[in-house]
């Protein structure tokens, strides 16, 4: 039918009138009101629901060096806003408001000016890598909890009825990169916590401080991505600060590192590489050619340690010593004590102590593999 322009109201149900009209002329009106609907209301209080987690992963990022926890959050948020019972929008505003999947860039524009006109609280994360505005925001749908229908929704989207008071919500989904400031030193057995500090502007956040967040998370669980070197190895927890424009909630998963494969790739060949070479030392250190055989042996191991130690561990750049490094300067330490009992055993045979030299290398090479490096690598 034809828009009625006496009928183009909230009392009328905007009669046959299109989105485009109904907005100009519910707009207009609540404008004459002369009241700011973009401000939060008197009661100042959001209740924030995780319904969904997907796509988590965690990854180095070079440019900014450090590490990023990028994951996508479907939630729900619920508010109370007696100003909207006055508005003469109020029962197209779910259409108004909602930001559905599928809109070009220039409709998502004109969406998300409209919802500058009303207060419509936004999720953003304190500990962006890239700044909140880098999260992308996807499905945004704005809606009540009881009330008049709204006409234009039924009309233009076939969707259920949709209701109006003065209890607002809105049911949304966001990708967040978030920065995380993490340390390596127990690299590869290292452990750590993911914080995201979710805060709603200009708001207090009820459900954090009860933990209500946490547990929404910890029932849905697919936080940490599957089968990427990372496990969860406690429950999430929800704590809440107060900050000058309004409230954070600081969510931790506490997460540690599968250190299987590098235990096997790297800590598994150095002990057998060093173990290997130890058995050089028993060869006849007063045989001329065995001592060669013997030092040439434990040099090279060396070599091939030093080469070996030198590997990317994936953390970016970071300026202190790690436990893998450590490790493997434990390596190069036993096969050069090695190679320095080997050097003095023989300074005692061409001294003529053949009986003294024979003494300490006996004793050497059963002390050092058996006793001296075991005891280092299970103390490492």
């Amino acid at each position: 039918g034809k828009c009625d322009k006496e009928c183009n109201n909230k009392e009328c149900g905007f009669n046959d009138c299109s989105a485009e009209q109904a907005t100009e002329t519910c707009l207009a009106e609540t404008e004459g009101l002369g009241e700011d609907l973009s401000v939060p209301p008197s009661r100042d209080i959001v209740e924030l629901h995780i319904t969904r987690v997907s796509s988590p992963s965690i990854e180095i990022n070079i440019d900014l060096n450090t590490i990023v926890y990028t994951v996508t959050l479907g939630y729900t948020m619920q508010w109370t806003d007696e100003r909207l019972e006055r508005t003469p929008c109020l029962p197209i505003l779910p259409t108004l408001l909602s930001l559905f999947d599928g809109l070009d860039e220039l409709q998502f524009i004109q969406k998300t000016e409209l919802r500058h006109k009303f207060f419509v609280p936004e999720v953003v994360v304190m500990n962006s890598a890239f700044g909140p505005s880098s999260d992308t925001l996807g499905s945004s749908l704005f809606g009540f909890m009881q009330g008049t229908q709204d006409p234009l929704a039924r009309r233009e989207l076939d969707s259920d009825d949709a209701t109006a008071s003065s209890t607002a919500n809105t049911t949304a989904s966001r990708i967040f990169h978030v920065a995380q400031d993490w340390k390596f030193f127990f690299f590869p057995f290292d452990s750590h916590d993911i914080v995201m500090k979710l805060h709603v502007p200009d708001v207090h956040i009820s459900s954090c401080s009860s933990d209500q967040i946490g547990r929404d998370l910890e029932a849905i669980g697919g936080l940490i991505p599957d089968g990427r070197g990372w496990s969860k190895y406690g429950s999430v927890t929800a704590a809440h600060e107060e900050a000058s424009s309004g409230e954070i909630c600081i969510l931790r998963v506490p997460v540690r590192r599968d250190s299987l494969v590098y235990t096997v790739r790297s800590i598994l060949t150095f002990v057998i590489v060093v173990q290997a070479a130890l058995l050089a030392m028993w060869l006849n250190p007063l045989a001329p050619p065995l001592v060669g055989a013997r030092s040439g042996l434990l040099i090279t191991a060396m070599v091939g340690l030093s080469i070996r130690s030198n590997i990317d561990y994936g953390l970016g750049r970071i300026d202190y010593f790690v436990w893998a490094d450590i490790f493997a300067l434990l390596q190069f330490f036993v096969v050069c004590l090695a190679l320095l009992e080997t050097i003095y055993v023989h300074q005692l045979a061409i001294s003529q102590q053949q009986a003294k030299a024979m003494s300490v290398d006996r004793v050497a090479r059963v002390l050092v593999p058996l006793f001296i490096y075991p005891v280092l690598v299970i103390a490492m």
